[in-house]
């Protein structure tokens, strides 16, 4: 069971009485537009740019974190920064993994630009069509969005806020639902690793002296639409004797910053293992292979009108060479971890520094960002035979198998396949299996464990 603070149940009912409250199990990466100000197209082209150039992006970054000494150095230093790509790639691991789903709703609230006299009822998507009519602020979740606008997926755990003040409702339909109470808001707050037999107590307050000017009756405020949201606190497993346990685990947020870590650091070790396969039909090599180089002519040539600069970029924003990666790492850089963390990781830093780099036993393959496909190799085959392939390959790395019938539909360039690998997946694929990213590395091929199937619609590579 699911409730709700005492303390909370005040507050909560004033906030119905005075914000319409929605729930969207569908909401379009292009209603971005709220928030962003700008047009989807250039929005996306944007955050692509950045996932793959920008100052931690795949293509430039991806070979420094091939040593383990600088994926942990990383991650010490910078910690829950959501622009390095150790965020980057767990955000499109973790909505690949939940099928666009998490554990707890993005909150976005709504206000009409300019004020309205008279009520309006709308459609969602006119968000998007008349995008400059309204202001739109997410949070909690703009990592969720960007991840969402990237992978062009549409997220399915949202709840929208709107002040009654503001004249504006959402029409209800089979994806947006009315939210009148806070039983119905709990069924979209799931605990981490829920036990159904046990009860959870969420609380949603916050104390004004904490976020000043951003708290409104004990709940979060969205200054720039002037609405109240519920953006959970904490969440407690209450006791079998009815008192309330310290116990904060069920809060997703609690171990999101190490599942960051785990999850890039299983990306890379299969990532560096071995070269990446690509497999499509026989003939079709070299289509694939031109339609994925034209790709990257034209995303590079929005943002550097000369191509030539493009490795001058990469140099600009990639870091030191894999091997003195750690050099850069130093314990003056530790001042910004809270107190608890620094002896610990000072301590770690000084042991592991005396081991100088503790290079795995065999040296990486490195992605060769200088080329169209990172120096993957493209395989022509007659028919799709993937565990015989996953056995030539010796259980290790990523092959990539891609349709030839659609290939001329394709719109992304090779790296950004990269960002669907999943290490705890056995396969990644499209519903129809135009496209399938497959983890040679997973336990299913060696074992009796059931594969672990996760699915993108296809509007991940058609944009």
């Amino acid at each position: 069971m699911r409730i709700l603070k005492a303390s909370n149940k005040e507050s909560a009912k004033k906030l119905f009485e005075e914000t319409y409250v929605y729930h969207c199990s569908s909401f379009s990466p292009k209603l971005a537009v709220i928030e962003y100000r700008s047009t989807f197209k250039e929005i996306q082209d944007n955050l692509r740019w950045q996932f793959l150039y920008g100052n931690y992006g795949l293509v430039a970054n991806i070979n420094n974190f091939s040593n383990w000494f600088y994926r942990l150095s990383e991650f010490m230093v910078n910690q829950n920064d959501p622009q390095t790509l150790r965020h980057k790639v767990n955000i499109a691991d973790l909505l690949i993994s939940t099928d666009m789903k998490t554990n707890i709703p993005v909150g976005v609230s709504l206000k009409p630009q300019g004020g309205w006299t008279e009520s309006r009822l709308i459609d969602l998507d006119e968000l998007h069509s008349n995008s400059r009519d309204y202001l739109g602020i997410v949070f909690p979740g703009y990592t969720r969005l960007s991840g969402s606008i990237f992978l062009n997926q549409p997220l399915k755990n949202v709840m929208i806020y709107i002040k009654k003040e503001h004249n504006l409702q959402i029409k209800e339909s089979d994806i947006i639902t009315r939210i009148h109470n806070t039983d119905q808001l709990l069924k979209h707050y799931t605990p981490q690793n829920e036990d159904k037999k046990d009860d959870y107590e969420f609380d949603f307050y916050y104390k004004e002296s904490k976020f000043k000017g951003e708290i409104k009756d004990g709940f979060r405020l969205h200054s720039v639409t002037e609405t109240k949201m519920f953006k959970l606190n904490s969440v407690k497993k209450i006791n079998i004797d009815e008192s309330y346990s310290p116990h904060d685990g069920p809060h997703p947020s609690n171990s999101y910053t190490t599942d960051t870590y785990r999850t890039f650091d299983r990306f890379c070790e299969n990532l560096f293992n071995k070269q990446v396969k690509i497999y499509t039909k026989t003939g079709y090599g070299i289509k694939l292979k031109d339609k994925l180089r034209s790709n990257l002519r034209k995303l590079t040539t929005k943002f550097l009108p000369n191509p030539n600069h493009l490795n001058k970029l990469m140099t600009r924003n990639s870091t030191k060479n894999f091997k003195t990666g750690h050099k850069q790492v130093h314990p003056s850089k530790f001042n910004k971890l809270p107190q608890k963390y620094k002896v610990f990781y000072s301590y770690l830093w000084e042991l592991l520094h005396k081991q100088e780099t503790r290079l795995p036993s065999k040296e990486p393959v490195l992605i060769n960002n200088q080329d169209p496909i990172g120096g993957a190799e493209i395989i022509e085959a007659e028919k799709i035979t993937v565990k015989e392939w996953v056995k030539e390959n010796n259980n290790e790395g990523i092959i990539i198998i891609i349709n030839e019938n659609i290939i001329q539909d394709i719109e992304r360039i090779y790296f950004e396949f990269l960002y669907l690998f999943s290490a705890d997946a056995t396969i990644i694929q499209t519903p129809s299996k135009d496209i399938q990213i497959i983890n040679c590395g997973h336990s299913h091929w060696v074992t009796t464990d059931k594969p672990n199937i996760l699915t993108i619609d296809k509007s991940f590579y058609t944009l």
